[in-house]
């Protein structure tokens, strides 16, 4: 008699054949999706780094535009006092006589004296 050897091998249809293909391909399109996403993670999580890093310098030259506003205020405020000191300078020279002025007049005040004498 011959011996019967137990095995377990079911037999395969095309069926079964067909459905352990489809299996085995959509194993490897969900590794392959896997790896994309996690490479569009770190991708992301690299943007997201120099996004932070571009916050932070914009607000760095926020308080240094900040400053020079205060001090530009400062110097707006500095050049209108000049202003106001030049005009008032300008006042008192318009108010003064000028040397041509006062040496016609020092020459009208010897021509009456010297006519007084005589």
């Amino acid at each position: 008699m011959k011996k019967i050897t137990a095995t377990t091998k079911k037999p395969t249809t095309k069926k079964e054949s067909h459905t352990e293909e489809i299996k085995r391909y959509i194993g490897a399109l969900s590794e392959e999706f896997q790896h994309r996403v996690s490479a569009i993670g770190e991708q992301f999580s690299s943007l997201h780094e120099k996004l932070d890093e571009h916050g932070k310098k914009l607000d760095e030259h926020g308080k240094k535009l900040d400053e020079h506003k205060r001090i530009l205020d400062m110097h707006t405020e500095m050049i209108g006092e000049m202003s106001v000191d030049i005009q008032e300078i300008k006042d008192i020279l318009d108010e003064k006589a000028d040397k041509k002025s006062v040496i016609l007049l020092e020459k009208r005040l010897l021509r009456v004296e010297e006519m007084q004498k005589a």
